[in-house]
């Protein structure tokens, strides 16, 4: 380039995009209902078989109240009025 010639005809690379990609926009799952999964249910001491019909009603009532929430509920909404607790990783199987 010679003296004095403008450099402002390159451009600039765009934010999330290349030549040949574009980064997708991520969903944001904080937002979004949490799905409560059965599929890793085991049997023993503390399975769904070895309740009474009231613990069962109460277990269903209790999903079916939280069927809306997303995790940012779960966040910001103080645990004694869900009546739930958070388990550490460790202590899961």
């Amino acid at each position: 380039m010679s003296k004095g010639q403008n450099r402002s005809k390159i451009k600039a690379p765009e934010a999330n995009k290349g030549a040949h990609l574009t980064a997708l926009k991520t969903k944001d799952y904080n937002k979004t209902p949490v799905i409560f999964s059965r599929r890793h249910i085991q049997n023993g001491k503390y399975c769904f078989s070895q309740l009474d019909q009231k613990q069962k009603s109460d277990f269903a009532e209790a999903l079916f109240r939280r069927k809306d929430l997303t995790w940012n509920d779960y966040h910001q909404i103080p645990k004694e009025s869900l009546e739930y607790e958070l388990l550490p990783f460790d202590c899961l199987k």
